[in-house]
Parts: structure tokens; C-alpha cells; sequence
């Protein structure tokens, strides 16, 4: 069957499959239920009609609906790309606000890419997907459709010229959206059973952890770290240390900074203090910690995919404050407009305000 234009990918699903099936095919019974479970019913029932096989459970569903992602992301990706490139060649007028949106959706798109191919790694075998795990595909799949979204709320707020001016990238981008959204409906329903089947187990796993690791109680941690903060600290004095489930079992740590406005400090700004995190750590690897002193701190800060395990740690609600006022009527997108932003695995931010005082008008 030849390759369809993206924009037409799921307008015409149902019509092109229907020429290789049987015309008495039609979603099963299963496939109807398991669809109830997805904000898009129709949507679903007639993606899971294409299923050539009929594979009549849920796991399978979810798998299926996975695999579509991953085509409609990787098209997505390409599609802006394109546009992108036409944009450098003045093919495509587009203003500032416009660009930026667009780069906005580049990365989300990446991202989204990179996130599926995960997900597509974990479900290759039910049987081995304990709790933990259950849970980190849910949520990628929520960060999936969470960064459709934003994407596609950025380009509604450049005015919708870009939408206007190439139906092709509407198209992709509002479809993409559903598609998304109904394989985290199946997905969340398909593993349903693991999770039930796991909970018993909870305190037995730790995600290959081998107990003879030192453990430190948060509660202790912090403590500990507010009384001497004065004491900067090295990667030799955490190493070894290693997170393990923070609210029963404790806290344990690769390495910690401190920022703050002192000479004892390690550094004045908390952007300087996430870009000399280490990246890439692995969730065994423990978490690097920067103890922010109280203040507030007007910066605009990613914590970048590479940037796995940071935790910030600050004095307290209103006393460690990360302020901004970006507003989208000077040129921001929705997403470049925000005080903080993260896009790494296993982030965590304990005692710490985070506000935006542009408003929604100027």
C-alpha cells in the first residue's frame, strides 16, 4: 500500500484498511470495551479495525495503538522539520512569534519520538512489567499528550497563521493529539492487571537495587542539610549513595550543591547549578541534589532530557522563591513564557515556590 501524505493519515485509516480486510470486519467486542476506556471512542474503534491480525486483548491493543504513535510521531517530526527548513528559505513567510512556536513543537516532537520508542521497549513483554514500571509508561504517555498540546496551544496563540497556511502541519497536529490520547486510554486499561498483579509485591522491588546500599531518611537528609550548609560538598562524599522510594525508605544521594548568595556557596544562580549537574544519570545512579538558600531568584530555567535526577531543595514555600514574568504578547510561546520547565526523567522539587507574575495581559 503506498504511503499516505501525513495529513491524511487518519482521515483515510479506516477507508484504506477496509480494501485488504474481509468486509464483514469489524472492531470486536473486546476491542469496543477496551475503546471505553479512551476520551475517543470512535477514534479508537476504528483504529483498532485496521488490526490485520485481530488480536482479540488488551495488551495487544495497546501495543497496536503504541506502534501508530510512533509512526504519526516520527511523520510529525519530519513534517516540521520541512516546514522549518521552507521557513529558512523565505518559501514560507512566518513572523518571529511564529518561528519560536514552531521550534516549540520541534523539540516536543523529538521528544515525543524518543518517549514512544521507550514505551515500545518496556512493552515488549507483559510478564515484565512490575509497578515501577507500569507507572513510568503511563507517564510518558501523559507527557506524550501533554506536549502535543503544548505545542499545539502555541501555535493557536501565533494567531494560527502557520495552521492557516498549511493545512498539512492542522492536520498532523490536532490528530496527533487524539491519537495520543487513545493509546493512553488503552495502554492505562491493558496494564490494569499488572498493576494489581504487582501491588502485592510493593516493597519487595527496588528496581535492582541491592540492599547493602546505604540508605539516608529525607527527613534526616534535609535537616542535615539546612544545619551545615555551609559545608560545600563533593562528588566523593556522596558517592555510592543511591535513591530508593524517598517517602518510606529514604533518600539517597550522588552528589549536592548549594546556591545561594554566600561565599560558602557553591553557586550564585540555580541555571549554573543544573548545567553542572552530570548527565544521563541512571535512576541506580542516585540523585544530584542542589540546596537552594532562601531567596528569590528571577531566572528562566529547563532542566533539560539529558539533566536525569535532579532534585531542588529549598528552604521552604515562600522562602525559596523562582520567579519570572515572561508574557506571550512580547513574543514568548505559551511554553518559552514559563519560570520553569523540565523535560528530564525522575525530577523533584521539595520546599520551593515557583511563580510567573506576567499575567495573562500586559
Amino acid at each position: 500500500m503506498p504511503k499516505l501524505p501525513l495529513p491524511l493519515l487518519l482521515l483515510s485509516l479506516l477507508y484504506n484498511f477496509s480494501l485488504l480486510l474481509p468486509t464483514s470486519a469489524s472492531s470486536s467486542p473486546s476491542a469496543s470495551s477496551a475503546c471505553k476506556s479512551t476520551l475517543y471512542p470512535k477514534l479508537c474503534r476504528s483504529i483498532l479495525s485496521t488490526i490485520r491480525s485481530s488480536p482479540s486483548d488488551p495488551y495487544n491493543y495497546g501495543k497496536f495503538s503504541v506502534k501508530q504513535c510512533l509512526k504519526q510521531a516520527r511523520k510529525t517530526s519530519k513534517a516540521i522539520d520541512h516546514f522549518l527548513q521552507k521557513t529558512k528559505h523565505k518559501s514560507v513567510p512566518v513572523n518571529h512569534s511564529e518561528r519560536n512556536a514552531l521550534e516549540d513543537c520541534r523539540e516536543f516532537s523529538e521528544l515525543n519520538v524518543e518517549f514512544l520508542e521507550a514505551i515500545s521497549t518496556k512493552l515488549k513483554s507483559a510478564e515484565s512489567l512490575n509497578e515501577a514500571l507500569v507507572d513510568k509508561v503511563q507517564t510518558l504517555l501523559s507527557g506524550i499528550v501533554t506536549n502535543q498540546q503544548t505545542c499545539y496551544d502555541g501555535l493557536v496563540v501565533s494567531k494560527n497563521t502557520i495552521l492557516g497556511n498549511d493545512t498539512s502541519l492542522a492536520t498532523a497536529f490536532s490528530n496527533a493529539t487524539e491519537l495520543y490520547s487513545v493509546s493512553l486510554g488503552l495502554v492505562t486499561h491493558a496494564l490494569a492487571p499488572n498493576l494489581k498483579k504487582h501491588k502485592k509485591d510493593k516493597g519487595s522491588d527496588h528496581g535492582g537495587i541491592k540492599a547493602h546500599k546505604i540508605r539516608e531518611p529525607l527527613e534526616t537528609f534535609i535537616k542535615a542539610l539546612r544545619k551545615n550548609p555551609a559545608k560545600k560538598s563533593t562528588a566523593s562524599q556522596r558517592e555510592g549513595r543511591i535513591l530508593e522510594q524517598m517517602e518510606s525508605s529514604g533518600i539517597l544521594v550522588n552528589d549536592t550543591v548549594i546556591v545561594g548568595s554566600y561565599d560558602t556557596v557553591n553557586f550564585t544562580s540555580i541555571g549554573e547549578a543544573i548545567a553542572f549537574a552530570p548527565n544521563n544519570l541512571k535512576a541506580e545512579d542516585g540523585y544530584f541534589v542542589i540546596y537552594i538558600r532562601e531567596g528569590y531568584y528571577e531566572e528562566y530555567l529547563v532542566v533539560p532530557k539529558h539533566k536525569t535526577n535532579v532534585m531542588l531543595l529549598g528552604d521552604g514555600i515562600n522562602k525559596t522563591v523562582i520567579t519570572g514574568n515572561h508574557n506571550f504578547v512580547d513574543g514568548w510561546t505559551p511554553f518559552n513564557s514559563s519560570t520553569f520547565a523540565v523535560s528530564a526523567e525522575r525530577f523533584v522539587a521539595i520546599d520551593i515556590t515557583f511563580r510567573n507574575t506576567a499575567g495573562p495581559q500586559k
